[in-house]
């Protein structure tokens, strides 16, 4: 049956089955309704709304078939349509939690967040352990800058949903930029005792702990996830412009090349080699990594700058001024003044002998 083919991880084949059967039984408005949400499920919007609108034709009054109507709309990019379905529904069962909740999807994808904040709102009302209509009332709230309520929301989100670590990772930078680290690192701590081998989970702790400032807390995090997954390119980076800002640039330099040599098309990583290496003094050893970012992004006008440092120090004066040049030409506002100052403080963290 159907039934068992989709249970069973064959979807494909249980929308052949229920194509038979609405095929046979073309008024029965069930199974209209059973394929459209098959075919929802598969992403083929356009055929699930075609037997959506057939079930609601035999029953305009069939709650299940509005919602899943509603959501294929949303899918489609038809906002102000879902709301139309949702309004027929919810005057038919005002108390469904799910009908408020996909109300408040609506509304906010149609950029009316008061209406959004206010039908999640009745949704939690109803149902108070409905934890992705809190983290979605959180995120309204904090679009309209409540900030407060979108905190409680969102915490009260984490408290109740059992995908820990994923709403973790959705929710902690929001709390860390709405101003409360410590509920941030809480969350990823709590999904971090039930998943603790998950280095996205370490990545992102490190994330809180550097935006509180927290720099040796943060690089053991860092250095977590890459125990967790050596070389993972966003801990190599972030990790290797910590230890710039920790005055050690020959740690950055290791973790660097070791990520270079499996990831030689990378250019962030081959500019910051090329401006590490400068930080340690070794402008020829610069000038490669840079020319490599160059090759790989021509636009990098912060590589342009850089090398035009790296060739200044080896005595290339022209090429150098080739180099700004370009720089400048990206970044016409403010590429040289803002190089200069910024060379300016990054050499004087370095020690001297580095």
């Amino acid at each position: 049956s159907a039934f068992e083919r989709y249970h069973a991880g064959d979807l494909a084949g249980a929308i052949e089955e229920l194509g038979r059967a609405v095929d046979a039984r073309p008024s029965y408005a069930d199974l209209r309704c059973r394929l459209g949400g098959l075919l929802l499920e598969a992403r083929r919007v356009d055929e699930a709304i075609a037997h959506l609108d057939a079930a609601l034709r035999l029953n305009p009054r069939y709650l299940e078939a509005r919602l899943l109507s509603a959501r294929a709309c949303l899918e489609r990019g038809e906002a102000t349509v879902a709301i139309v379905h949702l309004e027929h529904a919810l005057a038919i069962g005002p108390d469904y939690p799910d009908l408020h909740f996909w109300m408040g999807v609506a509304r906010f994808r149609a950029g009316d967040l008061e209406g959004a904040a206010t039908s999640l709102e009745r949704a939690v009302s109803i149902h108070r352990e409905f934890a992705r209509a809190h983290r979605l009332l959180g995120l309204v709230y904090h679009a309209l800058s409540r900030r407060d309520d979108a905190l409680r929301s969102l915490r009260r989100g984490l408290m109740r949903d059992r995908e820990i670590t994923r709403v973790a990772l959705e929710a902690a930078p929001l709390l860390a930029a709405a101003g409360d680290p410590e509920a941030a690192e809480h969350a990823l701590q709590r999904a971090i005792a039930v998943q603790p081998d998950y280095p996205d989970l370490h990545l992102a702790l490190a994330r809180v702990r550097r935006s509180r400032g927290d720099a040796l807390e943060a690089r053991g995090a860092y250095r977590e996830a890459l125990r967790l997954r050596p070389n993972y390119a966003p801990a190599v980076l972030e990790l290797a412009g910590l230890e710039l800002e920790m005055r050690q640039p020959a740690a950055a330099e290791s973790l660097l090349e070791a990520l270079i040599s499996e990831r030689p098309q990378w250019a962030d990583a081959q500019a910051m080699l090329g401006r590490t290496r400068l930080l340690l003094g070794n402008a020829e050893g610069a000038e490669a990594p840079l020319r490599a970012a160059l090759g790989l992004n021509s636009s990098f006008s912060a590589a342009h700058a850089d090398l035009g440092w790296a060739l200044l120090r080896l005595g290339r004066a022209g090429e150098a001024d080739q180099s700004f040049a370009r720089a400048l030409e990206l970044d016409p506002l403010d590429a040289l003044p803002r190089r200069q100052m910024e060379w300016r403080e990054m050499f004087a963290l370095v020690p001297s002998g580095s």
